[in-house]
């Protein structure tokens, strides 16, 4: 039984072992020449501003189907006057980050 147990914990230490020496050499080689700087702004380039287009589009979509729902469900309460607060909290704090990440992830991983 104790064997197991220092089996397991072997195999815990030298996992975290190997964890450690990818991380420092990662490190290591963020300062390390050569720095590709055109590649890298060429690439935020493609995330930033090549999925903007995607982005505005797919956001456009469905904060108007959001809207379709919000104002049948608000006129039922008499609330329509609220419509335009509750998008904006609900796109702006819930909706956007997490469309847009989902977005630009599809986007770059498609190609």
């Amino acid at each position: 039984m104790s064997r197991n147990i220092s089996e397991w914990l072997k195999g815990i230490i030298l996992e975290l072992q190997e964890m450690f020496f990818f991380s420092a050499i990662m490190v290591e080689r963020i300062f390390r020449r050569p720095i590709y700087l055109f590649e890298t702004f060429e690439q935020m380039h493609f995330i930033g501003i090549g999925s903007l287009y995607l982005v505005i589009l797919t956001g456009m979509f469905a904060g108007q189907g959001m809207a379709i729902q919000f104002t049948y469900e608000l006129a039922d309460m008499g609330s329509k006057n609220y419509l335009g607060r509750i998008m904006a909290i609900a796109i702006i704090r819930e909706l956007g980050p997490v469309r847009t990440g989902l977005m630009i992830a599809a986007r770059v991983s498609s190609g």
